[in-house]
């Protein structure tokens, strides 16, 4: 994994997932991920122009997946310095509208990002209250906003939840991988034994079902918990079946059972406030460590590896 870009008004790392081949330095590409959060859609949008050349000259036509970590754009605003209120909901609705329709955002999204793999999770800001959390009264007006933003379909059982909260993978790309399996190193190819997905992100809603800060009460919430464990215990639901055809078929291909790290060759865990780092006077998950605690534990419990965290919120 590397950062390949930064621009000013947007925070984006790129990442890169390959496993090493049998001789020398060299390396197969499995799948490419941008991950950005904190956009400020007020300013000029050029850089996403940036962006798409930046994939262009990694050799690749499109990016595998695009990840949002929050504040796609700000659906409050500062009449005073570190004062935030929110905007109205039609106000809102025309600034994700506006933005998700911006030429240079539009082009990158379908042009530069493989179809169906702009995935996110909110923060503080799209969802229209700074530093807000469950108590926030347009909660749900905005929540429909957001999926809208993401084009997730209306029948999707994500639009019947209380949270953004969802699970994706980018299934391996089994032609380029068996062309690629002669040269791959013996460690490489037990890695990738069992593994359908190149890249799993899990994307944790910390506001809708957070309690109020300084509380150290819940983070998540009971609904997602649960749906937290069941989908590491088994992804299928989240992640869909994947197509498969008989003459793709070789010893690395994935047996269709096991967790979520079993089936996954690289997890990206996404939050929209820090997990770990708990140094600044931020918003983090060391507000809630009842919180952490708990996840930290859900992880050992589920035996994973292979996993990162990526947040939002602080740049």
């Amino acid at each position: 994994m590397r950062s390949i870009h930064c621009c000013a008004g947007l925070t984006v790392i790129a990442i890169a997932i390959a496993v090493a081949a049998a001789h020398g330095d060299a390396t197969f590409e499995l799948a490419s991920v941008g991950v950005g959060s904190c956009n400020r859609h007020d300013r000029d949008q050029s850089y996403w122009g940036r962006l798409g050349d930046a994939v262009a000259r990694r050799g690749k036509d499109k990016a595998d997946g695009f990840v949002w970590l929050g504040d796609v754009v700000y659906n409050d605003h500062s009449p005073v310095i570190f004062v935030w209120r929110p905007d109205t909901l039609e106000r809102m609705r025309g600034k994700m509208v506006t933005f998700r329709n911006s030429p240079h955002y539009a082009n990158f999204a379908a042009n530069r990002v493989a179809p169906g793999h702009v995935v996110g999770v909110w923060d503080d800001h799209d969802m229209g209250k700074n530093d807000g959390g469950r108590e926030y009264e347009l909660r749900a007006e905005t929540q429909t906003l957001f999926l809208d933003f993401l084009d997730v379909p209306k029948e999707s059982a994500r639009r019947r939840r209380v949270g953004v909260y969802s699970a994706h993978g980018i299934p391996i790309d089994r032609k380029a991988l068996a062309a690629a399996e002669p040269s791959l190193s013996a460690e490489s190819k037990a890695l990738l034994r069992g593994k359908e997905y190149s890249v799993c992100t899990i994307l944790l809603d910390g506001r809708s079902g957070r309690d109020a800060l300084g509380s150290n009460g819940d983070m998540l919430g009971p609904e997602q918990w649960e749906w937290l464990d069941r989908t590491i215990a088994d992804p299928a639901d989240e992640l869909g079946p994947i197509a498969s055809d008989a003459e793709d078929v070789d010893e690395t291909a994935g047996a269709g059972s096991g967790t979520l790290f079993d089936r996954c060759l690289v997890t990206i865990i996404g939050s929209g406030v820090q997990v770990l780092s708990d140094e600044k006077p931020t918003e983090h998950w060391g507000h809630f460590a009842k919180s952490r605690q708990r996840l930290a534990a859900l992880l050992h419990k589920h035996r994973a590896e292979r996993f990162v965290f990526f947040s939002g919120d602080v740049h």
